[in-house]
């Protein structure tokens, strides 16, 4: 455990929701991973929690174990579920991200009947190898969605994938982050 704590491979995933930003710092090694985990998007924006007791730091909870186990943690603590599958793509204003993501709240012009759509969401971003990865979002009633969209746009378009696509992109993600260090210490 001490080898995972004094890795220089430092590792983000940011929930973004309409009651504020939380975070898992994750610090990986051959050995596994160590970390601490803000409270839980779901929790966040529920109320709701379990009933036992985390070993915590603040509002924060320490988590450690073997990498094979990261993603299933990533997407656990990011409220992460199946849902039923056939929504059409949902168009709205770019700036319905780019708040969430900069924690500005929310300005109703032009967003409401996306914001009613989703209802509860969040945005879930991975960071640490490269530029940041585009966030997912998740939305309580609609699962899993790819924000897609030109740059250039004023809109982005929503897109609904199963839980399954959002697992495939985290594991890449790690497998990437894990690259790194097979070759490390030789």
């Amino acid at each position: 455990m001490a080898a995972t704590l004094n890795s220089p491979h430092a590792h983000r995933v940011d929930c973004f929701s309409e009651v504020g930003h939380t975070a898992l710092e994750l610090v990986l090694s051959r050995d596994g991973f160590a970390g601490w985990a803000g409270p839980d998007p779901v929790r966040s924006l529920t109320g709701s929690g379990s009933s036992g007791t985390p070993t915590s730091h603040g509002a924060r909870q320490f988590v450690t174990g073997p990498w094979s186990l990261l993603p299933r943690l990533i997407l656990s603590w990011a409220g992460v579920a199946p849902v039923w599958a056939g929504w059409p793509p949902l168009r709205g204003p770019a700036r319905l991200i780019e708040d969430r993501l900069s924690g500005d709240r929310l300005h109703t012009g032009g967003t409401a009947d996306v914001a009613e759509e989703l209802g509860h969401w969040w945005l879930v971003r991975l960071s640490g190898i490269g530029p940041g990865a585009e966030p997912w979002l998740i939305s309580e009633r609609r699962g899993c969605m790819v924000v897609t969209g030109d740059s250039s746009s004023e809109d982005v378009t929503l897109v609904q994938v199963n839980s399954l696509s959002m697992l495939t992109a985290v594991v890449s993600y790690w497998d990437a982050a894990l690259a790194g260090l097979a070759t490390e210490g030789r």
